[in-house]
């Protein structure tokens, strides 16, 4: 597939905090983009063997993820969900993660920015539902406490580390670390 050039546009459902993520059970990121040849036109209607892999890094780098799918082309667009193939692992999502898309061993460039849906810019105010600040009980061990979450040990914590906290909070629960 030397001769083919590949434009990708891709339309991504993603979901980029852990929290939210694990909450789902197994999730799934919508992903879609367009096959077309040397001159533009879109290639033949069909099966095409993907692989999808994903990267902190825009180029280079080692693969955190990766799943290889038959996608159905019609008309030069194809659609996937990434993770119906390999369960994904929220914990890559803790930094910007970018989508490499491979057909017959040629990754196609640039790599694709994994960015925010409307829904994830909600859930990131609310995190797993908890606003900054929410207090509840856990009921599990230490080890066990959600990621995202800070027990109310009595310890004192970084205004630095934890600047939403203590926009919603001030001093009102102890004194200011910086």
């Amino acid at each position: 597939m030397k001769d083919l050039t590949i434009c990708s546009f891709l339309l991504l459902a993603l979901c980029l905090f852990p929290q939210f993520m694990q909450a789902q059970g197994n999730p799934k990121i919508s992903v879609q983009g367009t096959l077309k040849d040397a001159n533009g036109v879109a290639v033949e209607d069909g099966p095409q063997t993907v692989t999808f892999k994903l990267y902190h890094e825009e180029s280079g780098g080692t693969a955190l993820w990766e799943e290889t799918a038959d996608v159905i082309v019609t008309g030069g667009i194809y659609s996937h969900y990434l993770g119906s193939e390999m369960p994904l692992d929220a914990l890559i999502f803790d930094d910007v993660v970018y989508l490499g898309v491979t057909i017959n061993g040629f990754e196609l460039q640039p790599r694709a920015e994994m960015t925010y849906t409307p829904y994830t810019l909600f859930v990131n105010e609310a995190g797993n539902g908890v606003p900054p600040g929410g207090i509840l009980p856990f009921g599990g061990t230490t080890d066990r406490v959600p990621m995202g979450w800070l027990p109310c040990d009595g310890r004192a914590v970084s205004s630095q580390q934890y600047p939403r906290l203590y926009a919603a909070i001030c001093t009102n629960w102890g004194r200011r670390l910086q």
